[in-house]
């Protein structure tokens, strides 16, 4: 894994399904970009 320096708010969409072996079947899909949210408002990966 590689963590990125936020630079905008995007809004996704994820399928909550799970395979036989507990691995997410569906991947996440950008939904919305929010360009009126400020990165720094949200949590950071693993806050």
């Amino acid at each position: 894994m590689r963590l990125l320096q936020p630079d905008a708010v995007t809004e996704v969409a994820v399928g909550v399904v799970r395979d036989a072996t507990a691995r997410w079947r569906r991947q996440a899909r950008p939904h919305d970009v929010r360009p009126h949210v400020d990165v720094a408002r949200g949590p950071l990966y693993g806050e």
